[in-house]
């Protein structure tokens, strides 16, 4: 479906510099964002993590 809107639109651009232009800085964010939600995430990850080993560490303590 996406190459087929892409074959679409290529072939209707008449600057065809201008659609590889586009198409790369779409990628590019793309990426970008992508490597700062998954940046966001493992933090979130390690935030959990430290939190339940606190937990269990003060339970350890306990007993």
């Amino acid at each position: 479906m996406l190459a087929k809107l892409i074959n679409i639109y290529m072939f209707r651009c008449n600057n065809k510099m201008l659609f590889v232009t586009s198409s790369f800085v779409g990628w590019l964010i793309g990426h970008i964002l992508f490597m700062k939600w998954l940046g966001l995430v493992l933090v979130w990850i390690r935030q959990n993590n430290s939190i339940r080993s606190n937990k269990y560490i003060r339970y350890l303590k306990r007993s």
